[in-house]
């Protein structure tokens, strides 16, 4: 072993994730090297390189496998004794291609598999011994990854985590192992981000929770980055029912929703995931209220963004930022009846509910807004101008 690949094998040591890790691995044995689980769900693959074969496009690429062809049927016996010796077993069933491979395990149970083909060039000695070392962090990486080996739909969630984790996947690739998405392609899907009152993780046991949540038809749930996913696609009665359900759940381990936009395409999934995020960061959490939808949140969403960029109160009505320091000084509160009052279409009854005050006191609010701002609240320009600067006040905590 040189110095270069020792530095490799450092490098591979502290890979923070398994398509790192691969790309490493290309880099130290010089051929392309995929990982799967043991449902043949590929994990991560060496993506940076141009592999001139079918069959690594179809079973890499593509993911997509004939178990009754000879090629995946020597595959399996590969595996089988890589187990039972605990080390790389060469394959040269294929014509052209040698290949190695290696069943990863974590505490003495199988996890997944390492497959190095040689494309590139042939091996030459000291590969294997190096093909092992790799594979040996490749072990420990896997078994600590955020991957499912359970026996319950492991090949959907593993796709869904690499979805999640932005991996390069074919649309043919990742429809081919979504069976409950195909058969539901013209229903509106939706994400759910399920956290404790922090908002940021779970600090519950996550296993009873999800194992509850996927008992909902329609509805599949999994571990990604310290929270609960929860997809669920479905439509009308189904839909209803699940909501409930999903409610009680919630209830029950006092756990938090951020729910994304409905989505119809399972591809944009990371998109739906930040929004399902956002909604949980930006909203304020608190027992009355378990679900929190991201189109509630969006336009805080969106100020996130421009506040990193420019003071977002120079754009709010000069005449409401007069409203403010006399609302400090005197604490009527009339710029938060202001806002329920121009959300709830100039209802004074329904903003009396809820601010839970009498319906006279919204009327003098509401007056002494009228007097202030000089306006009537008729013209819908100055409404819409209005609300969206109590929004920018709300976002900048001027009003709870």
């Amino acid at each position: 072993m040189d110095q270069k690949d020792a530095e490799l094998l450092l490098k591979i040591s502290h890979a923070d994730s398994l398509q790192e890790l691969v790309d490493l691995g290309f880099q130290l044995l010089g051929n392309p090297i995929f990982i799967d689980d043991m449902y043949r769900n590929v994990l991560a693959y060496s993506q940076d390189v141009t592999i001139d074969d079918p069959l690594w496009q179809e079973n890499v690429v593509e993911n997509i496998h004939d178990e009754s062809t000879g090629s995946q049927m020597a595959s399996k016996q590969m595996y089988k004794k890589s187990l039972e010796t605990q080390r790389p077993v060469l394959l040269t069933d294929l014509p052209t291609v040698q290949r190695y491979a290696m069943t990863l395990t974590n505490y003495g149970v199988p996890i997944g598999n390492v497959t190095i083909a040689a494309h590139i060039h042939h091996f030459v000695p000291g590969d294997e011994l190096l093909f092992e070392l790799f594979c040996n962090y490749a072990a420990e990486l896997l078994g600590n990854s955020h991957f499912s080996f359970r026996r319950s739909q492991p090949i959907v969630v593993n796709t869904l985590i690499r979805l999640l984790d932005g991996d390069h996947l074919t649309r043919t690739a990742v429809e081919s192992k979504l069976n409950f998405y195909k058969k539901n392609t013209l229903s509106k899907s939706f994400l759910l981000l399920i956290s404790d009152k922090t908002g940021d993780a779970l600090s519950c046991p996550r296993q009873p929770v999800i194992e509850t949540l996927s008992m909902i038809p329609g509805t599949i749930a999994f571990t990604y980055q310290s929270y609960i996913v929860c997809i669920y696609s479905g439509n009308g009665t189904q839909r209803q029912n699940a909501q409930t359900q999903l409610l009680y759940i919630l209830n029950r381990y006092d756990l938090f929703a951020g729910i994304s936009n409905h989505f119809r395409d399972i591809m944009q999934l990371p998109h739906y995931y930040t929004q399902a995020q956002s909604a949980l960061k930006l909203s304020k959490l608190n027992e009355n209220c378990r679900t929190y939808p991201y189109n509630d949140i969006a336009i805080f969403d969106l100020f996130d963004t421009l506040a990193s960029q420019t003071n977002l109160l120079e754009f709010c009505e000069e005449k409401l930022m007069d409203l403010l320091a006399y609302d400090k000084a005197h604490g009527d509160n009339l710029l938060k009846t202001l806002q329920v009052y121009l959300e709830t279409c100039l209802q004074y009854e329904e903003t009396a509910r809820q601010l839970f005050v009498h319906k006279n006191t919204v009327r003098y609010r509401i007056a002494k807004c009228q007097k202030f701002l000089n306006t009537d609240f008729t013209d819908g320009k100055k409404i819409f101008q209005y609300t969206l600067s109590l929004k920018i006040l709300e976002y900048y905590h001027y009003i709870e």
